[in-house]
């Protein structure tokens, strides 16, 4: 987590059991007739595709047990909390855990649905019937990429690894990918757009949009979902991004591996000194910088953020080190072939070094067009 937290609401249990009270009395008149439910109208791009279940003001929609509830759910380090309610029937729950466990929280809250709903003895929403794919979404199948993320810094890795694929699967779609919209959707309508469904869902949650033409561009083909939208890629463009990636992870891999093979020899004194050292050294130590960044952003704690500790300094220093590094390495290589004299390194590890340090040259580009060299957690 690389940013400041947009907001927050820090409550007691009790204050979160009159705030579901408030919800579910609809008010208790302390709020203009409608207020709430304008808070809790659906809005942003799902809205205007068509699907009922988008977020709306600080309340996000889940379907459960054939109801809609609307409510949140929030934490911090070593504790979360939830609270979700059914808007025309009265009822809702909350809950909170001395964990940031998202698996026990999701757990205990399909529980709590569970009791609430039979409690409520309601009649649950009858799923519409599915129909058949028509022609219209043939154009939709393909790749995609996210563009709704949340934290700008997070479309450097989106664009590589949270790449989507969207297919036709037994009368319906099947999304692919890591997104948390994964999973298999039935056709529920046609026009003016087609909607889907999850199979466990009442309300559609999945609708294929047509962007107009703008100056200068393409039509552009958008999955709309409540979770975030998605952007059809071209085929090519996403092999070429998959392909890249899997160049990137072996060239760093092997150069790792040449450099470890290079010591255990000097180590077991078998090879005695070798030509060409640095061109092993520079980008192995080149990628250990970048895998200390990633491990660095991955396990960041949101309480140091804005803050200039020792952890941010690591991280700007891992973002700076590694392009230098890159660059040691590519000129290491330029300079074993300009060398006249004394024993230089094979034409094998040559090519090998060249292509790694072109790769690791390519990578420390890419993060640069994203702004992640330099990166600060403080301001």
């Amino acid at each position: 987590m690389l940013v400041r937290p947009a907001a927050a609401l820090s409550l007691s249990g009790g204050d979160l059991g009159r705030m579901l009270q408030f919800f579910v009395a609809r008010g208790e008149g302390r709020v203009p007739a409608g207020a709430l439910a304008r808070m809790e109208r659906a809005g942003g791009p799902g809205a205007a595709a068509g699907l009922a279940t988008t977020y709306g003001l600080h309340t996000q929609a889940l379907q459960d047990q054939g109801l809609t509830w609307r409510g949140h759910r929030g934490g911090i380090t070593g504790a979360s909390a939830e609270l979700f309610y059914v808007p025309d029937a009265g009822v809702g729950y909350f809950c909170a855990l001395n964990s940031d466990d998202d698996d026990a929280l999701d757990e205990l809250g399909r529980t709590l649905r569970a009791h609430v709903a039979r409690l409520a003895q309601r009649s649950t929403a009858v799923p519409p019937p599915a129909r058949a794919l028509g022609p219209e979404v043939e154009p939709f199948l393909g790749w995609y990429e996210p563009v709704s993320l949340r934290y700008e810094r997070e479309h450097a890795r989106a664009a590589l690894l949270d790449l989507t694929p969207l297919r036709a699967v037994d009368g319906g779609l099947r999304l692919g990918g890591r997104a948390l919209t994964r999973g298999d959707y039935l056709p529920v309508a046609q026009a003016p757009r087609p909607l889907f469904r999850r199979p466990s869902e009442h309300e559609p949650t999945l609708a294929l949009v047509r962007e107009g033409v703008r100056a200068g561009e393409g039509e552009e083909r958008l999955v709309v979902t409540p979770a975030g939208t998605l952007r059809r890629l071209p085929t090519w463009q996403a092999w070429l991004r998959l392909g890249g990636l899997a160049l990137a992870a072996v060239a760093m891999g092997s150069s790792v591996a040449r450099a470890a093979a290079l010591a255990l020899r000097r180590l077991l004194r078998r090879g005695g000194r070798r030509a060409g050292g640095a061109l092993h050294v520079w980008p192995a130590v080149a990628t250990a910088t970048l895998a200390a960044g990633v491990a660095l952003e991955a396990y960041g704690d949101p309480a140091r953020l804005g803050r200039p500790t020792a952890w941010a300094w690591a991280l700007t220093l891992c973002s700076l080190l590694f392009p230098a590094l890159a660059l040691a390495s590519l000129a290491s290589v330029l300079a074993s072939r300009a060398r006249r004299r004394g024993p230089r390194p094979s034409r094998a590890a040559r090519v090998h070094a060249g292509l790694v340090a072109l790769t690791l040259v390519g990578v420390s580009v890419y993060l640069a067009a994203w702004g992640l060299v330099g990166v600060r957690t403080w301001r």
